[in-house]
This record gives structure tokens, sequence and C-alpha cells, in this order.
């Protein structure tokens, strides 16, 4: 608008408006009471900065006139918004913490960005921020933790000085659920014992808000020795594991811990525990008698055998086999303070030679334990002949000063001393003769003159080392 002098009414005044750049603006006014008023000129398509409006105009005299004058023109103000995370989905772990970041154009320093965060129920969360010397803005906020899983919303907003209004937005995810279970499979008693069932652990889980696919490691432990790592496969929401080996762990409580990230990268744990027994040992001992052989004159049917155990508790029942080799005999007893006694033990159907006992008891975890073997001499053999000197089986009054009396032995060392006894019912007489290199023995002569006639019984006796007595008449 302007005014004009000695120029008359109804004159055109025009009217250019010029960025300097683009294509002047152009439009008309008329000239009413030394006036002129332009409609609404639209310079939009002009670039910021100084604009010059020039206005020519004549009177009817034909003499032309112009002005001028300026503006500033600032139509623009840009802001854009980014959240920096590859993924675009804030997990567990961000969202305390998560950055939303933009830049300004034609936005002066200090002006007040306003960010609006709406999650899918419609909740939002506004915050601010100040723009910063190099247009820059920025948030850090935790407040995405109290919006709605799934897709939120974000809008920045600011006005320049010029009340130009600038705005963007984006969208992002927030995914900050994951969990796992973890389940070791219990036997029966609750108790992994070392007879197999420690290397053949059973290890399963479940798995919600985690991708198929993702990797899964479950750590098991019992705190001193290395840890077992196991990795596993998510598949259908579940993982398992087959036949683990935890025989290398020490007994007591072992732990499993399983560790797993979807794909959001929030990180779900579980652990379980369970108790490892797998150590139990027993001892077995035969207790020798004083010659360190178990001989068939009654030692051979009261034989003792004892032993001591270690983890295995009281109550639970020791099996002791004693072999010779070809033949067996059983024997059972109860733990009684780390401690099991068997008395009077028969092991006279076995065979003479070198025995050998084994021990083996179960504790209540289920560990079999198994002695090393303890071996014992048994000797139940021996055996004598008897037999007088040729004759007609009758001792006349010449030879019953000269009686000669022999035999052979079986299983009778050499020197044992042998005794023999002639009896006619009411007196008796006895001589003894040591047993020769060849097992043979022989008394000679024998007087039994002081017997009386009739029938003469004649008995002979003789030990063997270990103490079996071989008798004959």
């Amino acid at each position: 608008r302007g005014t004009v002098t000695d120029v008359e009414d109804g004159q055109t005044v025009t009217v250019s408006i010029s960025d300097g750049v683009n294509p002047a603006v152009t439009t008309t006014a008329t000239v009413t009471n030394g006036e002129y008023v332009t409609d609404p000129i639209d310079a939009s398509n002009l670039n910021d900065g100084t604009l010059t409006a020039t206005t020519s105009v004549s009177d009817k005299a034909g003499n032309p006139v112009t002005a001028q004058d300026s503006v500033e023109l600032d139509k623009l103000a840009e802001i854009d918004i980014a959240l920096p995370d590859d993924d675009q989905v804030i997990n567990s772990l961000e969202q305390a913490s998560a950055v939303l970041t933009g830049n300004t154009v034609d936005v002066e320093q200090g002006r007040e960005v306003t960010l609006t965060l709406t999650d899918s129920n419609s909740v939002s969360k506004v915050i601010t921020a100040i723009v910063s010397d190099n247009g820059t803005w920025e948030v850090t906020t935790d407040q995405i933790a109290d919006l709605a899983e799934g897709q939120i919303n974000a809008v920045v907003a600011v006005t320049d000085s010029a009340g130009n209004p600038a705005n963007s937005e984006l969208t992002f995810t927030k995914d900050t659920l994951s969990s796992v279970t973890l389940n070791i499979a219990q036997t029966d008693d609750g108790v992994i014992n070392g007879s197999n069932e420690n290397s053949q652990i059973t290890i399963t889980g479940a798995v919600e808000n985690i991708e198929n696919g993702q990797s899964i490691t479950v750590t098991v432990s019992d705190g001193e020795n290395p840890d077992i790592e196991l990795i596993g496969t998510v598949t259908n929401g579940q993982y398992s594991f087959e036949n683990v080996d935890i025989s290398g762990l020490n007994n007591g409580t072992i732990t499993a811990t399983a560790v797993v990230l979807d794909l959001a990268g929030n990180t779900a744990t579980a652990n379980d525990t369970v108790l490892l027994d797998q150590l139990a040992s027993v001892t077995v001992d035969i207790n020798d008698t004083g010659d360190n052989v178990i001989n068939g004159n009654s030692e051979n049917t009261v034989v003792s055998i004892t032993g001591d155990v270690t983890n295995i508790e009281n109550g639970q029942t020791v099996s002791v086999v004693v072999s010779d080799g070809t033949n067996t005999e059983t024997f059972t007893a109860e733990v009684i303070n780390g401690a099991y006694t068997i008395t009077d033990a028969d092991i006279s159907a076995l065979n003479d030679g070198t025995l050998t006992a084994t021990a083996t008891v179960t504790d209540v975890a289920g560990n079999t334990a198994t002695s090393s073997n303890d071996t014992a001499e048994h000797d139940k053999l021996a055996s004598t002949t008897i037999e007088v000197a040729p004759n007609d089986d009758v001792v006349n009054a010449v030879e019953q000063s000269n009686v000669i009396i022999s035999g052979t032995v079986t299983d009778v060392e050499a020197t044992r001393e042998v005794t023999v006894t002639f009896s006619d019912g009411t007196n008796s007489v006895t001589a003894k003769v040591d047993v020769d290199s060849d097992g043979n023995w022989q008394i000679n002569p024998s007087d039994i003159s002081t017997l009386t006639d009739g029938e003469i019984a004649v008995s002979v006796s003789v030990f063997d080392n270990a103490g079996n007595e071989a008798v004959n008449n």
C-alpha cells in the first residue's frame, strides 16, 4: 500500500516484488483518494531474504513516478528426527536411556523443541529440548519405559522466531519382553548319582517373546571346576539338551543358568539347581586266621568278613561275594556307622586255593560302589593212609614188640608230626613220627606188648600247616 501526490484517482499503480533471483511477482492497484492498496500478494515462490517492492505510476499528463521499499522474507523452518539405533527397536536395556535427535534449518538457537511419544494405546509422553548453537537437538529419556509394547509414534515440533512452524515424525518399536525357563530333569529321588545318571542329564526349557532360531546358552557349574557350556537353538518356543555329562563336577549343588537374546537384544535368564551325589566307596577284608590260611577244621564255617564305607548311609546293604574262581558264596550285612561286619560266613563248599572277596553296596542316591578284591587262602583238605606191615592180621608174642605201621599223606606238608595210637579198648600205646619229603611216614617198630590180647584198633592223626586234621584207622 502507499500514497501518491499529484496523481489523479483512478490511475493504475504497478507493484513488483523481487528477491533478486526468481521472477518478480507483479500486481496492480488503483489510486483512490491519493492512496492505493493491493490485494494480498503471494510471495511464497520467492526466496527467503530481502525482498524489494517497486511501485510505478503515471499521472494523466504522463509523468511517471516510482518508489521502493524492502522487507525480510522468512518463510522456512525445518526439523527432522532420528532414532540412532540400527534395528529401530528399543529393548529392555535401551528403554531407560533412549536417545532421539535431529537437526533444524532456519531455526534459531535456543528455540524450544517439543517431542511427543505416543504408544498403541494412545498414551503420550511429552518431552522438551532446546535447539543448540549448531542447529541440532537431542533428547535422552527413560519415559519410553512407561509406554506400551509395540509401535511408538514420535513427533517433533518447533517454531522459529518468525513464527514458522516445523515438524517431523518417525515410528519405532518397543520390544522389552522376553523370558526363559530352565529345568534339570530330576531323578526319582531328586539326586543325580554317579551310576550312569550323571552322564545322561536332560536339560529343557521354554521361552516367550523369543524368536525361533535364536541361540541359547546353558552353563552348568559346581562353583569350583570349569563350567560346562551348552549351546542350543530355540525351536517352537522350546529348547533341550540330552545326555549332558556332569560327571566331572564336584558333589553338591549344581546350578544351571540359561541365557538367551531375542532379536531386539533383550536378555532373558533362568536358573535351576540339582543335587549331585556321585561318590561312594567300600572296602572288604577277609579276616585271616593266625596262619593266614583258612582250614577245614571248623575255621571255614566261621569266617569273619569286615569293611568300611564312605558316603554310604546307615542301613544300606553290603553284598560280599566270595569266589574260588568256579564257585561262589554270597553274604550280606548292613552298614552301621560307616562299617559292616559279616560273621560265621560258611565257605566250606568252596574249593581249596585262593579265595577272592568282592564287596558291593549302593547309596541312597543310587551310586554303586565296588571294592577292590581281598584274598585269602583256603586249605580244607588233608588225608593219610594207614597200613600194618603185611601179615596174617594177627600179632603173636614174637611180633608184638616189633609192629610196623606206615602210610602216605595228601595235602600234608613234610615234617608234620604223625600220631599213631594202638588201643585194646582199655589201654593204649602211642607212637609219633614225622612225614618225610615224599609224603610218607612209618613207625618201625612199635611195641604193643602191654595191650590185652584181642582186637586192637589202630588210628592215625596228622595236622597240615593250615590246621586241617587227617585221620584214618
